[in-house]
C-alpha cells in the first residue's frame, strides 16, 4: 500500500511541476497583400523578435529574418506553390506553417485548421486530478474494509 501511495504522490508532484514549467504554445496566421505571417502565443501575446525562415516551393531557403514587436513578418513570394514558414522564438516554442500561394501570387486560404484552445488543457488537467483522486480514494476505501 505504501508503494501505491508513493507512486501516486510522485505522479502528482511530477504533473504539477510539469504544468508549472509548460511553455505557452505558439500559433501563426497569414494575411494577404504582401504575404505576412503573424505569430502569437496562447493568450494572444505577440511572439516578438522570433526567428523566421521562409522556404520556397522548391524547398530552398527563400528568406530569413525576425518578427517585429507585434509578431509580424512580411515578404513577397515570387512564385506560386506551397511555401513553408518556420518560426522559432529561441525559448522552445516553434511552429511550422504551410501556406499555398496561387498563380496570382495570392494566398489560397484552404487551410482552416483549428488549434487546440487552452481550455482543453485545463479540462485535461482537472480530469487528471479527479482521476488520481478517485484512484486514491478507491485504494484507501479498500484498506478500510
Amino acid at each position: 500500500m505504501k508503494v501505491i501511495k508513493s507512486i501516486l504522490l510522485t505522479l502528482a508532484i511530477v504533473y504539477m511541476a510539469s504544468a508549472a514549467v509548460r511553455g505557452h504554445p505558439i500559433y501563426a496566421s497569414e494575411g494577404t497583400g504582401a504575404l505576412f505571417v503573424k505569430s502569437y502565443y496562447d493568450g494572444g501575446t505577440p511572439a516578438a523578435f522570433a526567428d523566421v525562415i521562409i522556404y520556397g516551393p522548391d524547398g530552398e531557403e527563400f528568406i530569413t529574418g525576425m518578427t517585429d514587436k507585434n509578431g509580424v513578418f512580411a515578404f513577397l513570394p515570387d512564385t506560386a506553390g506551397d511555401w513553408k514558414t518556420v518560426i522559432d522564438d529561441g525559448m522552445g516554442h516553434r511552429i511550422i506553417k504551410n501556406i499555398v500561394v496561387n498563380e496570382a501570387l495570392k494566398i489560397d486560404i484552404n487551410d482552416k485548421s483549428k488549434y487546440t484552445p487552452g481550455f482543453f488543457g485545463i479540462v485535461t488537467g482537472v480530469s487528471l486530478i479527479f482521476g488520481l483522486w478517485g484512484l486514491f480514494a478507491l485504494t484507501m476505501g479498500k484498506k478500510d474494509k
